[in-house]
């Protein structure tokens, strides 16, 4: 924490209970000195494990005037720990870990959830109070938050806007390694559209490591030309998942979860895939086995890139809080070029190491009160350690990743992660800035990303090492107990019971082990600033 320069370190996905704070919270990590700690923890009354999720929120001692653990007003949705609000005076800190879509089965209740968050946020506009969102948001703001080879196409829309007549109306360009993958697109869309609806689902046996027999699910077509029945995509474990792999029609969720399939999917309250869509994988690998068609890895991301630019994709959720809401989304406002930043990767598939991932982590600020104390910093984005490459390009993205290739990929036979000279695990310490840290892959299947905020932004008179907590606080801090009688006893005679006045640092914030959001304040003469920072977990 010292040496990231940490105020306030918002971690999600914590798994822990509170008896397990109260009963052991050093070990939990609930008295590191000089700082306090605040709990949401999942109690297991909303229909999921008591211990899964929670988020906790570590700050320097002095810099909060409260904490809330039921900020929702909802037990159904604050049940589950997923979001704590600590108060800093002239703004509050959302510390969230927004649920996942389930495959589509918990859409309705993450929509639901997202409602409750966002009137959580709007109560604490209407009092006066600046808010900053940080954890892990479980979706993405912009296409290019996602890999470039995992994002939609809706199919009819893009041939529509990428005829001759529609481009020549815009005065737009297609890149000329892309036209040919469009041409082949033209031609054998309505065919491969056709194969893809007669596609079949059939399970595979596998073998694991140890020989024993695993059935998978592998989704079946037949190529345009003579019939023959190929194989498309990866195994996949579950049923629900293999039915919506390669499905062209549409997939709605209705608000018990259930999903529905094809036309009916249009009518259905939540749309999980447009009709017509397919990832950019989906579809290169649909014209290459069914339509025969080569479809090489340049013009592929020369169209995506093409998109990009063309589609900021407005009705994205983040979007709409942005421009709604009035937020500011930090990482994007600072790095706008920035391309293959991701902040989570699926661990169990190496996906780091080839940089196959999205950012999901983000640090949302209130458009004044960004203007008036969020900095940059002077720290370019993480390159690995390469200074020949752009910071903004996706092989310096790459490079961080895995720090220039110090950091190898899991091998599958059992060994776990290989361990690294100490100074791969140093180089995460890194001047403080509004961007990402990448943490090593030890530690999390997501890195932190950072907010840095100027030392104004908690004035000095607001700074009270010594202020007594009101109970709602106190009942986000189970190791208070703990800690008072142990001081009690432990303490020497004369001895002070208070902690030191916070060092006058820089402020930032952070997010998680799994994921951290940190805030820190600066001293001395010249400007100070205070850093948030957030780590994916």
């Amino acid at each position: 924490l010292e040496r990231h320069q940490v105020d306030i370190l918002c971690l999600q996905e914590v798994k822990l209970s509170k008896k397990e704070v109260a009963d052991t919270p050093r070990a939990c990590g609930a008295t590191v000195e000089g700082y306090d700690s605040f709990w949401c923890f999942n109690d297991g009354i909303s229909g999921q494990r008591l211990g899964l999720n929670g988020v906790t929120t570590l700050v320097r001692k002095g810099l909060t005037l409260a904490a809330e653990a039921s900020p929702l007003r909802d037990p159904s949705l604050d049940g589950e720990g997923r979001c704590l609000m600590t108060d800093h005076g002239g703004f509050v800190v959302f510390n969230v870990y927004v649920p996942n879509g389930g495959g589509g089965t918990r859409v309705p209740y993450k929509q639901r959830w997202l409602r409750s968050l966002r009137a959580a946020m709007a109560r604490q506009r209407e009092a006066g109070k600046a808010v900053i969102l940080a954890g892990d948001l479980n979706m993405k703001h912009r296409p290019r938050d996602s890999f470039w080879a995992n994002r939609g196409l809706q199919i009819p829309r893009l041939l529509a806007r990428l005829s001759a007549d529609a481009m020549e109306a815009q005065g737009a360009t297609v890149p000329p390694e892309a036209r040919e993958l469009l041409n082949h697109l033209r031609i054998h869309w309505p065919g491969l559209r056709e194969r893809l609806r007669a596609r079949e689902l059939k399970q595979v046996s596998y073998k694991n490591a140890r020989g024993e027999a695993i059935p998978k699910w592998r989704v079946f077509a037949k190529t345009l030309s003579g019939g023959e029945s190929v194989i498309l995509g990866r195994p996949m474990l579950s049923r629900g998942e293999a039915d919506m792999a390669f499905f062209v029609d549409g997939v709605g969720i209705l608000e018990d979860g259930t999903p529905v399939f094809g036309p009916a999917a249009e009518a259905a309250p939540h749309q999980l895939i447009a009709p017509g869509e397919l990832s950019m994988s989906e579809l290169a690998e649909a014209l290459e086995k069914l339509a025969g068609c080569p479809t090489p890895l340049r013009p592929q991301q020369q169209l995506v890139r093409f998109l990009d630019e063309d589609n900021d994709d407005p009705g994205s959720y983040i979007a709409h809080m942005c421009r709604d809401d009035g937020m500011v989304d930090a990482f994007d406002h600072f790095h706008p070029n920035a391309r293959g930043r991701a902040t989570c990767w699926s661990q169990h598939t190496n996906n780091r190491y080839t940089n196959v991932g999205g950012r999901i982590d983000y640090t949302l600020v209130d458009q004044q009160f960004f203007a008036a104390h969020v900095l940059r910093g002077d720290t370019e984005l993480d390159t690995g350690g390469r200074s020949d490459l752009d910071p903004n390009t996706e092989d310096a993205a790459r490079a961080a990743c895995t720090l220039a290739g110090r950091w190898q990929p899991v091998g599958f036979d059992g060994g776990g992660m290989s361990d690294a000279p100490q100074a791969c695990y140093d180089h995460q310490f890194r001047p403080p800035s509004t961007g990402m840290i990448y943490t090593p892959p030890q530690y999390s299947d997501h890195i932190a990303v950072t907010l840095l905020m100027k030392d104004s932004a908690i004035p000095l008179h607001l700074r009270d090492p010594r202020r007594k907590f009101d109970a709602a606080t106190r009942r986000c801090m189970p190791q208070a107990a703990v800690q008072s009688i142990t001081s009690f006893f432990s303490r020497a005679p004369g001895s002070s019971t208070m902690p030191p006045a916070a060092p006058n640092l820089p402020l930032r914030s952070s997010k998680r082990p799994g994921d951290t959001t940190e805030k820190h304040p600066a001293g001395g003469s010249g400007p100070t600033n205070k850093k948030t920072k957030t780590k994916g977990g």
